[in-house]
């Protein structure tokens, strides 16, 4: 409990740092959940389509030959 005071004080104290903190924690999380929701979007969920069995990967692969 002595903690949560001694928090609770330095908070008041120093608004500035406290805003700042708050602030850079925020846009964390903010951008680790929209790239997650982006990443989810596009690569985890499979696009909807009507004859899933039916579709192909086509891939283009660079052969190198040795002399």
């Amino acid at each position: 409990m002595t903690n949560l005071k001694f928090t609770r004080r330095q908070l008041i104290r120093n608004p500035d740092y406290s805003l700042i903190a708050i602030l850079i924690l925020s846009t964390g999380i903010g951008g680790t959940t929209a790239i997650y929701s982006a990443v989810d979007a596009v690569a985890l969920n499979p696009a909807p389509s009507p004859n899933p069995d039916r579709q192909i990967q086509i891939v283009e692969q660079e052969h190198h030959f040795h002399d």
